[in-house]
């Protein structure tokens, strides 16, 4: 198993998105792929508050290992509604490098893929 080297990269606020359907309205995205929505994406919501975002050295790494490296700093993946916020609050960190959620594992169209 590969050991990511995780960094604290910046502790932020995010606002409170009570559903997916709600976060992509506010997020008023150009475009956004039509799977996406509570059908595939339970509910979990947010309260809003602070978010942290980690910097992960050492790729490539596993989903999994991932996970497990952040469950060993106490910290768990932010959840749709989470990202949802993010994105609402700050659209410009999407542009500097991927920003993805390991909370909900998803299969389209007989692939895997991740919140992101």
């Amino acid at each position: 198993m590969n050991k990511p080297v995780l960094r604290e990269y910046k502790t932020l606020e995010i606002p409170a998105v009570e559903s997916v359907t709600e976060g992509i309205k506010a997020g008023n995205y150009a475009w956004v792929h039509p799977d996406v929505n509570e059908q595939y994406f339970k509910h979990e919501g947010n309260k809003g508050g602070e978010i942290i975002l980690l910097e992960v050295r050492e790729a490539p790494i596993s989903s999994d290992e991932m996970v497990i490296a952040m469950k060993e700093i106490n910290m768990i993946p932010a959840t749709m509604e989470d990202l949802l916020g993010l994105a609402i609050a700050y659209p410009e960190l999407q542009m500097r490098s991927p920003i993805i959620s390991l909370s909900q594992f998803k299969k389209f169209n007989y692939t895997f893929g991740i919140p992101c």
